[in-house]
């Protein structure tokens, strides 16, 4: 394929906030966000589409194998949901591949891998994203217009996929009246000869082989003259209609005649967004880990709670399932109301206190827990 130019912009973030404006200054400007951030939600962050970046040029549609890396942040999501990622391309019914698949949060920034199936009509085809809360990556890709008729917008546009089709072949010359008149006086002429010639073999006597065959390779020459003629005529009736245009239309300096051109490429604008404020942020697995065995290895509960309230002086927050597996380290209830009304707090999901409450098996307990933790327990925005 021949080499591609791209014009790409990366802006800071002065020129992000005027992003808009300048993309929409310029005529078929495409904007496309890395990282992208859809509010309370997830974000992503280094789309390649067929190993290149986040836009991709091609003479023909079909597959397109991409990857991204997400991180899913939603601190209004129950503990128990099912969220989704979605990808697709705008326009779309809906979409075409489910890369994420969860609870309300990942674990930090994950990989993702999908297959993109493009039109192979010559054009520009946005990849977007959206969130879903299907019950499956399955059901996932209906999502696509809930709540959004027609699909995601442009507002959440990652990627960039050109088609751009065969190239258009140059126009063939247009020559002049003249010098068409020239090759038509020569095949009349050739074909007067030929004609002569025919008449020669075929007049006046009987025919051998020799002058059938002769006769044969002379009629298919004047055939072969006469369609040439023919096409001659037509160019030279194209030619003097526009010799007669040329000498009637204002032929002012510059002015061309249209030609068929190449599918135009659009300008890409990628907009950097500084990444947000996603709030406090759970132990990572290694973290957490590490806190379960230090619990584990202190000699009485005292200890154990110590040891917990040092992990919270410290700054841990916890998932649900993560504080459930701290309780799991105390032999007691009573330590456990302990332990639970510490972690409450810094527990990042909310809604968090039923799933607690089950960890206790008798009522009285069940009661303490809700009086320390005033009925609150996880995330409050």
């Amino acid at each position: 394929m021949r080499s591609i130019a791209r014009l790409i912009q990366f802006t800071s973030l002065a020129a992000l906030l005027a992003a808009p404006l300048a993309a929409s200054a310029q005529p078929g400007a495409l904007t496309v966000h890395d990282p992208f951030f859809e509010a309370g939600r997830f974000m992503t962050r280094n789309l390649r589409l067929n190993g290149g970046g986040n836009s991709l040029i091609v003479a023909h549609g079909g597959n397109v194998v991409g990857t991204v890396e997400i991180k899913h942040r939603c601190h209004d999501c129950p503990p128990n949901s099912r969220n989704q990622i979605i990808i697709g391309l705008g326009g779309d019914a809906q979409a075409q591949a489910c890369i994420w698949n969860g609870g309300p949060r990942s674990q930090g920034w994950e990989a993702a891998r999908f297959a993109l199936d493009v039109p192979d009509v010559p054009g520009v085809y946005e990849v977007r994203v959206r969130y879903a809360e299907a019950g499956s990556c399955r059901d996932a890709p209906r999502w696509w217009s809930v709540d959004r008729p027609g699909g995601p917008t442009g507002a959440s546009t990652i990627g960039v996929i050109v088609v751009e089709g065969d190239p258009v072949p140059p126009p063939p010359a247009e020559r002049p009246w003249r010098a068409i008149m020239r090759d038509v006086d020569q095949t009349t002429g050739d074909l007067d000869d030929v004609t002569e010639k025919l008449e020669r073999v075929t007049k006046g006597r009987s025919m051998n082989r020799r002058d059938q065959d002769d006769a044969r390779q002379l009629s298919k020459r004047a055939a072969d003259l006469v369609k040439t003629l023919d096409d001659l005529h037509g160019e030279l009736d194209d030619a003097m209609a526009r010799a007669l245009h040329e000498t009637r239309r204002d032929d002012r300096p510059g002015r061309k005649r249209p030609r068929p051109r190449a599918f135009v490429r659009p300008t890409i604008v990628v907009v950097a967004a500084p990444e947000p404020d996603l709030g406090p942020q759970p132990l990572a697995p290694d973290a957490y880990s590490r806190l379960l065995k230090r619990i584990d290895d202190a000699a009485f509960p005292d200890a154990q709670l110590q040891t917990l309230r040092d992990a919270i002086n410290a700054d841990a927050y916890f998932l649900t399932r993560q504080a459930l597996g701290v309780l799991k380290e105390f032999s007691f209830d009573n330590h456990k109301v302990d332990a639970a009304a510490m972690m409450c707090p810094r527990i990042v999901e909310p809604g968090a206190l039923p799933e607690l409450l089950g960890a206790f098996t008798f009522d009285n307990y069940r009661d303490q827990l809700r009086s320390a933790t005033h009925n609150r327990c996880g995330y409050q925005p």
